[in-house]
């Protein structure tokens, strides 16, 4: 796997966190669920999911993480958190918006 295509599911990766963020405002999350969430896409969260996809080390995933700092490369918000299931903060957003639908089901109900 060549260096540009795992900075691009880096700055996928993110762009999917970012998006997740917004979907659990948007849905009424509390600041400690948003925090929760937060506390689950920390630098090194994203570090391990780039040793886990790309079968890397953890010097050369952290590098990956860097370079989108260091060269202020932006997140790509075209990334949803469905295409990270298993991942925990993408299963946890998901899991909040079908909550969140069954609520308003039973409200409506």
């Amino acid at each position: 796997m060549n260096l540009q295509t795992m900075i691009k599911e880096a700055q996928r990766w993110k762009g999917a966190t970012i998006n997740a963020d917004r979907i659990l405002k948007n849905y009424g999350a509390s600041n400690r669920e948003r925090l929760r969430h937060s506390n689950m896409t920390t630098k090194s969260d994203l570090d391990n999911y780039l040793m886990r996809k790309f079968g890397i080390g953890a010097v050369e995933a952290r590098g990956i993480s860097n370079t989108l700092t260091a060269e202020n490369l932006p997140a790509d918000r075209s990334a949803m958190p469905e295409e990270y299931r298993g991942e925990p903060w993408a299963d946890n957003v998901i899991n909040f918006v079908k909550e969140a639908w069954k609520a308003m089901e039973v409200s409506e109900g």
